[in-house]
C-alpha cells in the first residue's frame, strides 16, 4: 500500500460518490444534490492507495460564536481498508489543514448516536459537549400558541434570535440546500418570515427535528396548517425557554483546533447530515 492524504480540489467526483454510496444508505438523488449545491464550499479530503480513493470526509463551513468552524460529515472508508487507522490519520490531516485556513472549532454528529463512534472520536480529541433536548406538545397546545405570519425567512437572522449563542450558524444557502436535501427523504420544510422548521411524520406524531423562530406562535400555525399530527416532538437547544423539566442529552461532539480557545458547553448543532 502507498497511502496518501490530500485535500480533494475538484474535478471528477465519481470516485467520491461511489465510496459514499458503498458505505451509506443514501438516496442517489440526495447525494447528487449534496455535490451540486455544496461543491464550491464543502472541502473534501481523501486518502488514496496508489491513487485510488479509499477514504473520504467533508468539512462544511459554519460559524460558532463568531468564530470560523466546520461540520465534519460523511466520514467513510472502504470496507476492505478499515481497522488500519486510515480514517484517524485522515481526520488529523484534514483538521490540521482546516486550522491553517483559520477554523477554530470542528463539530460532528456520530452516525446514529453510536457509542462506539463516540469513543472513536473521543480518542481523536473530540468532546461530547454538544447537546439537545426533546419536548412533546399536543395539537391543542400548539393551537393555544398560534399567530399569523407571512413572507420569506432570513434563516441566519432567525437562528441568531432563537439560539443566541453556542450554536452552529448555517448560512442561508446551506439551510436552503438542507430543505431540498431532506425533501428527498419525505421530510418537509415550512417557513414564514418569523419561523422555519424541518419535520417528518410517523402515524399521529410529527418529529420537528429542527426549528428556528422569532415568533413561536407563527411556527405553531405553520405546523398545524401543514400537518395532521396530533402530537409534535421538538428537538431543541438545551437552554430553550420551551423546556420545563426535560433533560438535555448528548447530541454531537466538538474539538477546539486552537488550543488558546475555550470550548463552550451545550453547543447546539441543529441540522445534521451523515
Amino acid at each position: 500500500m502507498k497511502i496518501e492524504h490530500k485535500r480533494f480540489k475538484g474535478g471528477d467526483y465519481s470516485e467520491l460518490k461511489r465510496l459514499w454510496l458503498s458505505v451509506f444508505d443514501e438516496n442517489e438523488e440526495a447525494l447528487e444534490l449534496f455535490f451540486k449545491r455544496n461543491k464550491s464550499s464543502f472541502n473534501p479530503y481523501c486518502a488514496t492507495d496508489n491513487g485510488k480513493i479509499i477514504s473520504a470526509l467533508y468539512l462544511l463551513p459554519c460559524t460558532l460564536n463568531g468564530e470560523k468552524a466546520h461540520y465534519l460529515c460523511a466520514a467513510a472508508t472502504a470496507h476492505e481498508y478499515r481497522r488500519r487507522g486510515i480514517m484517524s490519520r485522515l481526520i488529523d490531516f484534514a483538521l490540521d489543514d482546516a486550522k491553517k485556513r483559520g477554523d477554530v472549532f470542528s463539530v460532528l454528529f456520530p452516525a446514529d448516536q453510536s457509542e462506539s463512534l463516540y469513543r472513536f472520536y473521543g480518542r481523536l480529541g473530540y468532546a461530547a459537549s454538544c447537546t439537545a433536548a426533546t419536548k412533546a406538545m399536543t395539537r391543542a397546545e400548539l393551537e393555544a400558541c398560534t399567530q399569523d405570519g407571512f413572507g420569506e425567512p432570513d434563516y441566519e437572522g432567525l437562528q441568531r434570535l432563537c439560539f443566541r449563542d453556542n450554536f452552529l450558524l448555517w448560512n442561508n444557502d446551506f439551510i436552503s440546500f438542507a430543505s431540498e436535501y431532506y425533501r428527498v427523504y419525505n421530510i418537509r420544510s415550512v417557513s414564514c418570515e418569523t419561523a422555519f422548521a424541518l419535520f417528518d411524520e410517523g402515524g399521529k406524531t410529527a418529529g420537528v427535528f429542527y426549528s428556528a423562530y422569532s415568533d413561536f406562535g407563527c411556527l405553531c400555525r405553520l405546523l398545524l396548517d401543514n400537518s395532521a399530527a396530533q402530537s409534535f416532538v421538538f428537538t431543541l437547544k438545551s437552554d430553550s425557554p420551551l423546556l420545563t423539566n426535560e433533560k438535555p442529552g448528548r447530541y454531537g461532539m466538538i474539538k477546539a483546533l486552537d488550543k488558546s480557545k475555550k470550548t463552550p458547553n451545550n453547543i447546539y448543532i441543529g441540522i445534521t447530515l451523515n
